[in-house]
């Protein structure tokens, strides 16, 4: 049987534009990570890049005169002096002695252009799959 909540979030990445594999799939992923996140056995947490945000990437895209670029580069660095540039790291939750572990990360996020970016998606499948196999051992060494 299909969980109500798969079904609620499919529907609310479909309204944003997502394809249906693409959001089935995150769905699938991002409720089973709130289930295991609210039994605290794993986390997603930003913080600050340090490496900062670089904006040469627009300099290739050639369709825009160079003074269009330079707008447009400006106009992304307004948003990263606004909010900021972040990184989402995906943690699991290892013994009471040694507490959440780092399993994967990315940063260059401004502000929270990371939510239903897909690549939290990937980080949270990550943690999912690093909590299953730490399960795993622990079932095998009983």
């Amino acid at each position: 049987m299909v969980k109500v909540q798969y079904v609620d979030e499919y529907y609310r990445l479909r309204a944003m534009g997502w394809s249906a594999s693409a959001a089935w799939r995150a769905a699938q992923i991002n409720v089973r990570f709130e289930e295991r996140e609210n039994a605290g056995r794993i986390r997603l947490l930003t913080r600050e890049d340090a490496e900062g945000y670089d904006v040469s990437y627009v300099d290739t895209w050639t369709d825009l005169s160079t003074y269009r670029r330079e707008k447009q580069k400006a106009s992304i660095l307004d948003r990263v002096t606004q909010e900021g540039v972040y990184c989402i790291t995906s943690y699991v939750w290892d013994s009471p002695t040694v507490s959440y572990q780092p399993v994967d990360s990315i940063g260059g996020f401004i502000g929270e252009d990371w939510k239903d970016s897909g690549y939290d998606t990937d980080i949270k499948l990550s943690a999912l799959e690093e909590y299953d196999r730490r399960q795993a051992i622990k079932k095998e060494s009983l």
